[in-house]
């Protein structure tokens, strides 16, 4: 859902809704195939990982991009 909600913002770089539509997928279908092999359960944790990295690379760019002037 999270990456529908970013997609035509200018929040974050078009690339991290990208991003997080192809992570959150990954994580719906690894789930359900992870109830029936434990290999899809590691998959899983890589892809929680990868998640991660998500949200820490979202909060520097969000942090480290300069300020836009408010236009009154």
């Amino acid at each position: 859902m999270l990456g529908f909600a970013l997609r035509g913002t200018c929040l974050l770089p078009a690339a991290f809704s990208a991003v997080a539509l192809v992570l959150g997928g990954a994580f719906e279908i690894l789930g359900l195939v992870s109830l029936f092999s434990t290999a899809a359960l590691l998959l899983v944790i890589v892809v929680l990982m990868a998640q991660n990295v998500w949200s820490i690379a979202a909060a520097l760019v969000l942090a480290l991009r300069p300020a836009k002037p408010v236009v009154a």
